[in-house]
């Protein structure tokens, strides 16, 4: 069962549509975007494309960036608007980035079946090394511009925005990938 606070968050209550095996929720906009976005993994990575596929069962527009992992079906996925009103190849990035937070999940589930496992297996730094760099791997193949690249690898850990001080770092739009901003919560 999903609390009305996360109904509320994901706005579960707008347009929906399927897109394979995921259901995308939000606005004609977010879900525009999202199929683009999933399309750029499925030509240019597609084992990002699969994983997202076999771990994520939902992907919807939300107030902020992550991963809900204790759902039936699979896992779920909200992004901000920041998200996918930016940069494609970013947005699509971002997408391979939660859905490995789901892929974390359901490999720890699998092993452990009746339990939900150890923070550090699906959140909090050990696992958001892993999936930023999954993230790192998919902007490579998705030819990101070298500087995000590199603040990806040397910079956003340094954040730590899994503590919620901040949400997970992002490009400041229309600035230089130089400059980052950080959504405080």
């Amino acid at each position: 069962m999903i609390s009305n606070k996360i109904k509320d968050t994901i706005g579960l209550f707008r347009e929906s549509k399927e897109w394979d095996s995921v259901t995308l929720r939000g606005s004609s906009n977010f879900i525009k975007k999202t199929i683009e976005a999933l399309d750029l993994l499925k030509r240019n990575v597609p084992e990002a494309e699969v994983l997202i596929q076999d771990n994520v069962s939902d992907i919807s527009e939300g107030s902020s960036t992550r991963a809900v992992v204790k759902v039936a079906g699979g896992g779920w996925c909200i992004i901000s608007n920041h998200d996918y009103q930016g940069n494609l190849i970013s947005y699509a990035a971002t997408l391979a980035h939660e859905g490995y937070h789901c892929w974390q999940y359901k490999r720890y589930k699998n092993t452990f079946p009746k339990n939900d496992g150890p923070k550090g297996e699906h959140c909090g730094e050990k696992a958001e090394k892993e999936a930023l760099d999954y993230m790192v791997m998919v902007l490579e193949k998705l030819g990101a511009p070298p500087d995000e690249i590199s603040w990806y690898k040397n910079e956003a850990m340094k954040t730590r925005w899994w503590e919620g001080k901040c949400h997970k770092p992002r490009l400041n739009q229309g600035d230089s990938h130089r400059s980052r901003e950080h959504t405080q919560q």
